[in-house]
Parts: C-alpha cells; sequence; structure tokens
C-alpha cells in the first residue's frame, strides 16, 4: 500500500467526482494565465482532468506518497502519448513531497481535499496560504480555512467517492479581490 508505515487520518484517501470537479472548475473560469495546484494530488486525477479541459498556464500535483505520485506519473506518460494533449502534458508537473516543503508561491488556482487534514498540518498549511503573494484563489473541500483573513466567495456541494460535502471557494482578500 502507498501508506505503509505511515498510519494517520491525515493519510485518508478519497477522489472527487470528475463531473463535480469540472464543475467546480468552472465556476472559477480557469485561462491560460492560471496556475493551478492540487495540494495531496493523490493519482493526478484532478490535476490531469482540469488540464485537459481547461487551457491552463501549469497545473501541479504535490502528493506525499511515492505510490500515489508514482500513479499520477505513469497517466501523465500515457496522456503525453496521446498526440491530442501532448501539448497539455507538457504544462503538468507531479511533485513527490509534502506541501509544506513546496514551494508553490506562483499559485493562482489551489485545489485542497481537506477532509483527512487537521491538527498541525492543517495549520500549517493554513499559515502558509496566508503568505502567499497572489492572493490566489483556494477551494477547499469538506471544511474553510482557518483564517479570518480568507474570504468566502461561495459554497456549494461536490460529490466525492465517499459522499457528497462542501466545497468552499475562498481568497484573501485582504490583498487583492476575486
Amino acid at each position: 500500500m502507498a501508506r505503509t508505515n505511515a498510519d494517520a487520518f491525515e493519510y485518508v484517501y478519497g477522489e472527487i467526482d470528475n463531473t463535480s470537479l469540472i464543475a467546480l472548475m468552472s465556476l472559477i473560469n480557469p485561462n491560460s494565465s492560471t496556475i493551478f495546484y492540487d495540494l495531496g494530488s493523490g493519482v493526478g486525477k484532478a490535476v490531469l482532468m482540469c488540464a485537459m479541459v481547461f487551457d491552463l498556464k501549469k497545473a501541479c500535483g504535490i502528493e506525499l506518497f511515492p505510490l500515489l505520485h508514482d500513479a499520477a506519473q505513469q497517466q501523465l506518460t500515457a496522456l503525453s502519448t496521446d498526440q491530442a494533449y501532448h501539448h497539455t502534458a507538457k504544462k503538468i508537473e507531479f511533485i513527490c513531497a509534502s506541501f509544506l516543503d513546496i514551494d508553490f508561491s506562483d499559485a493562482t488556482l489551489i485545489f485542497i481535499s481537506a477532509t483527512g487534514l487537521f491538527g498541525d498540518t492543517w495549520v500549517a498549511l493554513n499559515q502558509r496560504l496566508e503568505q502567499l503573494p497572489n492572493a490566489p484563489i483556494i477551494i477547499t473541500t469538506t471544511k474553510k480555512l482557518l483564517s479570518s483573513k480568507f474570504t468566502i466567495h461561495r459554497i456549494t456541494r461536490v460529490q466525492m467517492s465517499w459522499g457528497i460535502v462542501d466545497a468552499y471557494i475562498q481568497q484573501n482578500t485582504t490583498d487583492q479581490p476575486l
């Protein structure tokens, strides 16, 4: 298993439904200047789907677990061999590391499936998000960000692999409005 010797509730894995993901992202209207990050990207589904549907500048997934990361890399390799998506594949990157250790300060749109994030990890991630220079749009599922610096612009419901949850579209509006 991908999570051998790393058993904690924070490592629960689940995915957003394809239709829900695209509908959710359509509320933001990603475009050719959008730099998208999925923090805790698993097998890369959200990154790949968004890059294939929207003309993004960059799509990047950060995943802690090597086996999940490897599965995402395999999907990216397969995508790059498809002539219709060859150019799109060049804009996609997967990083195997903790999102707490990686610089994603160029992000303009961030997706976080936050269901299993809590405690020190959730607090540390929220602190990092507060410090981002570009005031990216941040979408979280299940719960909103902790800081009052973030304004919730919309709450909607999305289908996940385990059920329906709230999705929060937020932004640090102390610097720049949505």
